[in-house]
């Protein structure tokens, strides 16, 4: 997934509160409302939002708010009546909305991971940027997930989110990359000149997974989401005591030669710093097609 965070800064990243073309408001008329659930109506505003932003930025990004019943409340702070019933999501917002009177001008949405971790991302109108607008919500949202370690991710080509990030206290840590590969460029059959290796495979509903043994021992194994026309790998892992033996390029390779009949792409994601696992990718003929650098608030 591609996220990108739209902030107060322009294109040059000024983040000059006077600079060119930003629009002054009465930041009297600033309200924050801190939602729940986001019904229809809310759900296309915040969409149409986002493509705004996504046009101006000449970026393609998407935004992680489920589109259901709203729940709205309006101040200036959290709400802190929260039931010893309620679930995770239901203790804390999903959005954190700006409004100037009754126009939503910015937003920061919540994707929560688990009790200690969330992702956001956010977006404000170009016309009303340069008026600290992303500072007051990142503030609204630092009351709000005070106990979160906050994760940001961000397209690499993005040129105005890393100096407001700085700014607001989150510094780049890690990248993680998507790659792909065509199934006509799998040409290379698995080939092992050890008597002691073999294979297993198990064709599950929507998964495959493969296994890797030696001397009957399994040593490995990684698994393979199908869709309709794309297969997606994960969980590669070989047991530690037998890395470096070349057992995960292997097991990858008779696990691409076996799908590549009924895949016409096969895609994973990586963490660039993982730097064994990326140079076997790109190895294999895997090739980058997005890299997004997780900002984070440690």
């Amino acid at each position: 997934m591609n996220y990108n965070f739209k902030t107060d800064c322009d294109s040059n990243n000024n983040c000059d509160s006077n600079a060119k073309n930003s629009s002054e408001i009465d930041l009297d008329n600033l309200t924050f409302e801190f939602i729940s659930e986001i019904n229809d109506k809310l759900y296309e505003d915040l969409s149409n939002i986002a493509n705004i932003c996504n046009k101006f930025d000449n970026v393609k990004n998407t935004f992680f708010i489920d589109n259901e019943d709203c729940e709205t409340t309006i101040d200036n702070e959290p709400n802190e009546n929260i039931k010893d019933n309620n679930t995770l999501e239901d203790d804390y917002s999903k959005v954190i909305i700006a409004k100037k009177d009754k126009t939503i001008v910015g937003f920061i949405s919540i994707y929560l991971i688990d009790e200690s971790t969330a992702e956001i991302c956010g977006f404000v109108l170009p016309e009303y940027r340069n008026n600290n607008i992303g500072n007051y919500l990142m503030e609204k949202l630092s009351y709000e997930m005070e106990d979160f370690y906050i994760s940001i991710p961000v397209a690499k080509d993005n040129k105005t989110a890393p100096n407001f990030l700085r700014t607001n206290g989150y510094y780049p840590g890690t990248t993680e990359c998507s790659m792909v590969i065509n199934t006509d460029n799998i040409v290379e059959k698995p080939s092992s000149f050890d008597c002691s290796i073999d294979f297993k495979k198990t064709e599950n509903e929507d998964e495959i997974i493969f296994e890797i043994f030696k001397d009957n021992n399994n040593i490995g194994s990684c698994f393979v989401s199908i869709f309709e026309t794309c297969g997606c790998i994960h969980n590669v892992e070989i047991n530690e005591a037998f890395r470096g033996n070349g057992y995960s390029k292997l097991l990858l390779q008779y696990s691409l030669y076996d799908i590549k009949n009924i895949c016409q792409n096969i895609i994973l994601h990586v963490t660039k710093e993982n730097v064994p696992a990326y140079n076997l990718y790109k190895k294999l003929n895997f090739i980058t097609t997005s890299e997004i650098i997780y900002y984070d608030n440690l």
